[in-house]
């Protein structure tokens, strides 16, 4: 039988595993109550992340809502959770009817809810799959529409792809940390409202080595410009 990596997606991916767990621990969770010095989100606060599936083989698992439900984080209504795979935002709405289930590109369907005036994130997660290269020109996207339509405090969450778990042994194709903030400056200017957390994390999933970068937006009515930036030692 052919090899179905959607099918895999769809149905047996590991939302669940400990590794994306503990990710989903230090940084969604507690990185976020440290920095501002709160329990939860405000009240008329949202959080909008790639969702994936909160099953597996079509029975719920203890996914990304579950865990920040747990955690007192959010309520359901403040769940923003989106994916291209329309299958898996059908099933998650069976599993948790009261949360927001959108079909589509992450970032069209945030540019969506601006026009429609239902966008305040107080937490974005750009759980991505791609390495910096490809992954910073749509992270400077989704800061860009942050930048010109969030006045707000936010974390923002960035995922990358540090290694390609197909191809492990190309030097070419192996990343750190700090090669995604280079990229990222490479196409992006970063206003003075954002800090870049002075921790970086890394940890494996799968087959892959990934790393997550913080971004913590202050309060901003005009745009000031930083010319570069760093980020300090990185956390596994």
């Amino acid at each position: 039988m052919p090899h179905n990596s959607n099918s895999i997606y769809v149905d047996c991916a590991k939302w669940d595993a400990t590794e994306k767990f503990s990710a989903r621990f230090l940084v969604l969770i507690q990185m976020y109550k440290d920095t501002f010095g709160v329990e939860s989100i405000p009240e008329d606060g949202q959080i909008w992340t790639l969702c994936g599936s909160q099953f597996r083989q079509g029975k719920e698992i203890f996914g990304e809502l579950a865990h920040l439900l747990s955690e007192n984080m959010i309520q359901q209504c403040q769940y923003f959770g989106i994916d291209r795979e329309l299958s898996i935002i059908e099933r998650n709405k069976k599993i948790w009817p009261g949360a927001n289930w959108i079909h589509g590109d992450f970032l069209e369907m945030m540019e969506n809810a601006v026009m429609d005036g239902n966008f305040n994130p107080s937490i974005i997660n750009y759980d991505g799959v791609m390495q910096p290269i490809n992954s910073s020109v749509y992270l400077k996207k989704i800061l860009n529409l942050i930048d010109y339509n969030v006045s707000g405090e936010l974390m923002l969450v960035a995922n990358y792809v540090l290694t390609n778990p197909y191809l492990c042994n190309s030097e070419r194709l192996k990343f750190t940390v700090h090669d995604i903030l280079s990229e990222l400056n490479k196409v992006y200017l970063m206003p003075k409202h954002w800090t870049v957390y002075p921790k970086s994390f890394a940890y494996k999933h799968s087959r892959a080595n990934m790393g997550i970068i913080v971004f913590i937006k202050e309060k901003h009515e005009k745009i000031d410009i930083v010319a570069n930036y760093t980020v300090g030692h990185q956390a596994t």
